[in-house]
């Protein structure tokens, strides 16, 4: 049995990762994040592993101010093959949150059944999906998260020295994973702490800060000052009006982010509070977290002022391994009952439809998921002498910058995002902009060009993709 269950786990991995990644097994290339990763690990790698001072090929102040694990994992890929490898590192630790899913139920149900359709269910959950396709630090953030409950679960139940140890450095991972990570390791082990009224999960937190600071020293503060300054920013941000994805209406971004992205924590929801549905008491404390997950996601939403603590769909993600947990067992629990079955099986096609329509819409991005012609523009656009170049749509700075080398007008820094904040929310006019900060060139997608107004400007090339203007 326990050869059949491992047989079946390695097969949900494969198929799991062949239906998330397909689409990308050809095109290597992805969104703007995922080149900012490899320009940092190129430059730890160019540094011999050691901390730069300046992010090239940036002109504006760029210290390494980003958690830096995955720059560091990155670095450590043959360098002719970042992307090749990298782009599949979201995935690598997808695959270790499902195996360590897979295990956890295991324990928690003492049934092989039970935790090979919980990872079957958390493959099916759309924002993990999402989240696992390029390389980007947040699959790493949610093995962490989900390791570091599942560590405190058992160190409550065992009193074993090794879980309490775990979930410590858990949370020191999390401050050099991804700034998310952290901010939901903190928020969720306060939570724990007010509504189990145990100083425990806060003594664990306590810990873990004090072992960042023992271990990186002043490079702690420099973390906590840009964590510091993107609250800043998006706080001031907080009434501007998040618009459409191209192509698409604000209601049905909306569905997908809002619903969709996570479909199955509603339907557990639904089940036990509505139509009162029991889950084994061994599984409570998963419950309760992905119920404040969830509550934390529609508060975020709703509430601007809470706006400047991440995209509200994000959090979905930290509670999908509980949210599969918690299904899978209502399905084991219920094997005859016609609802749950139903309702569980609408939701897993709805699902499955809502995958397939997020892929499609991401690989029609050329900003999300370059072509070849756009790489090939890029190539022949690296060819022609230019100073100083300001690229927009100015995200896609990133991508520039890693693949043709240029000086570049962008700052990786949030401490310093003030410099180039009217790239993004334009008060004066750009000519403005590009006089005061003596930019030379102009670099312009076309899908984007008639966003924007330059004057005293001549095209020097152009092609169906780019086109490449110098300042008289």
């Amino acid at each position: 049995m326990a050869f059949l269950a491992f047989f079946l786990l390695v097969a949900i991995l494969i198929v799991s990762f062949l239906f998330s990644n397909y689409f990308r097994l050809k095109n290597a290339y992805s969104g703007s994040d995922a080149f900012f990763h490899y320009q940092a690990a190129e430059q730890l790698r160019k540094n011999k592993l050691r901390l730069y001072k300046q992010m090239e090929p940036y002109a504006l102040p760029s210290p390494p101010d980003y958690p830096p694990l995955l720059h560091y994992l990155l670095a450590l890929l043959p360098p002719h093959q970042l992307i090749s490898y990298g782009r599949f590192i979201g995935s690598l630790f997808d695959a270790l949150t499902k195996i360590l899913l897979f295990f956890m139920a295991r324990l928690l149900t003492q049934e092989d059944s039970t935790a090979l359709l919980a990872v079957a269910l958390y493959s099916l959950i759309v924002i993990t999906v999402e989240e696992q396709v390029e390389a980007s630090p947040r699959s790493i953030g949610n093995f962490v998260f989900v390791a570091n409950l599942f560590s405190l679960l058992l160190y409550m139940y065992t009193s074993h020295l090794a879980f309490l140890v775990i979930p410590v450095v858990c949370v020191f991972l999390s401050y050099i994973i991804h700034r998310f990570s952290f901010q939901v390791t903190v928020l969720t082990l306060l939570f724990l702490s007010i509504y189990l009224q145990n100083p425990f999960f806060i003594l664990v937190l306590v810990a873990g800060v004090l072992l960042s600071m023992l271990v990186l020293r002043t490079y702690f503060f420099l973390l906590l000052k840009s964590m510091a300054s993107t609250y800043t920013i998006w706080f001031s941000m907080r009434n501007v009006k998040k618009t459409a994805k191209e192509g698409y209406s604000k209601l049905s971004v909306f569905v997908f982010e809002f619903f969709l992205s996570n479909l199955m924590d509603l339907l557990v929801l639904f089940l036990v509070f509505v139509m009162n549905y029991a889950l084994p008491p061994q599984l409570a404390p998963f419950f309760i977290v992905m119920v404040f997950l969830r509550c934390v996601q529609i508060a975020v939403y709703f509430v601007k002022y809470l706006k400047c603590i991440g995209e509200h769909f994000r959090y979905l993600g930290y509670n999908a391994a509980f949210t599969s947990l918690c299904l899978a067992s209502l399905l084991y629990l219920y094997p005859t009952d016609a609802f749950v079955i139903g309702s569980s099986s609408v939701v897993g096609v709805t699902s499955v439809v809502a995958i397939v329509f997020w892929q499609r819409a991401y690989r029609k991005s050329k900003f999300l998921f370059p072509d070849q012609a756009t790489i090939e523009s890029l190539k022949k656009i690296t060819k022609i002498p230019t100073g100083l170049l300001l690229v927009l749509d100015y995200p896609y700075s990133r991508n520039v910058g890693f693949l043709t080398k240029k000086k570049l007008f962008y700052t990786s820094s949030q401490q310093y995002f003030h410099l180039v904040r009217e790239m993004l929310w334009p008060t004066a006019p750009l000519s403005e902009t590009i006089k005061q900060n003596n930019i030379t060139h102009v670099l312009v997608h076309l899908s984007v060009e008639k966003r924007y107004e330059l004057p005293h400007v001549k095209p020097i090339y152009k092609d169906d993709q780019f086109v490449l203007y110098r300042v008289l």
